[in-house]
């Protein structure tokens, strides 16, 4: 009796796992990193997190969680509430089209990051200058998706351990 509600819970820890991931993610992305020329940035974690386990396993990261954590992150960077969610599940749904067209090779994988952060940061810069109903700065959102870029290898492989040695062994 009690192994099997452990090995439940232990399952629905799995099946949750990346969504707890991306809500730390949320967290950690709201502290500011300093870089030359007095520019804070904050890297998109939440972002890595939802691109990589939509490359991986879309089944674990579906669009309801995405939302939650692009609120979760609108309501914790102070941006217009829905923009990072819609942000999010866009970049879910082109990970999705591209794992199928171009399969999960890290490398390739970080060269198809690339682009989608590029394309969701230009999102963002978009609907956040329409919102505001003015052109905002684009070398913030440029800054922070080089950064974002520079740091998806590092996630990218805690990740890809993560899965290995945790989601996977929870959900046999």
């Amino acid at each position: 009796m009690v192994v099997s509600i452990f090995s439940r819970f232990i399952r629905w820890v799995g099946r949750r796992l990346p969504f707890l991931l991306a809500l730390i993610a949320c967290i950690a992305a709201i502290i500011p990193m300093r870089l030359p020329g007095d520019l804070e940035m904050t890297p998109l974690y939440p972002l890595m997190v939802v691109f990589f386990w939509g490359m991986h396993r879309g089944d674990l990261m579906t669009p309801a969680p995405i939302f939650f954590t692009g609120l979760f992150y609108d309501l914790l960077s102070g941006a217009p509430l829905g923009l990072w969610a819609f942000v999010f599940l866009v970049v879910h749904a082109m990970a999705l089209v591209l794992r199928d067209t171009f399969g999960r090779v890290l490398f390739s994988a970080w060269a198809l990051f690339a682009v989608t952060c590029i394309g969701a940061c230009f999102l963002a810069w978009a609907i956040a200058s329409i919102y505001d109903w003015t052109l905002l700065n684009p070398l913030n959102f440029v800054v922070q998706a080089l950064v974002t870029i520079g740091l998806y290898p590092f996630f990218g492989f805690a990740f890809a351990f993560v899965e290995r040695r945790v989601v996977v062994p929870m959900r046999a």
